[in-house]
């Protein structure tokens, strides 16, 4: 939630910063207002106007550390496309750093399927 709510705050500083404050003003931190179940946790803006989505993945390791994907994270950066951004927020207990993934990320992080949901009969 940390990491989420970090980046809510520099994307209205980066939407400001460019003159977009009528913008900025409607970054919605949507995983808290509306539920974790979009695929995506801050709804932005470019500085065209253009909708942005966000995943925030947050860890206090470095930016190669791995994370876990959602398969609705997954399957909304596909439909979202170029919509979609990934936000890797690392080494943030001591000085945040971020890098962006934008668009389908299946085509562009390396996926190594953990878990299965199974059921007998």
């Amino acid at each position: 939630m940390r990491g989420e709510e970090w980046v809510v705050e520099l994307e209205r500083a980066e939407l400001t910063a460019r003159g977009r404050s009528d913008l900025a003003n409607h970054v919605d931190w949507v995983s808290k207002s509306r539920g974790d179940g979009l695929g995506y946790d801050v709804a932005s803006f470019t500085a065209a106007g253009e909708p942005k989505h966000i995943e925030v993945k947050t860890t206090n390791l470095g930016p190669r550390a791995p994370f876990y994907l959602t398969r609705r994270e997954l399957a909304v950066s596909g439909e979202l496309s170029v919509g979609f951004n990934l936000y890797r927020v690392f080494e943030f207990a001591r000085d945040p750093h971020l890098f962006i993934v934008t668009g389908e990320l299946s085509s562009q992080v390396h996926l190594e399927p953990l878990l299965y949901h199974a059921r007998v009969g």
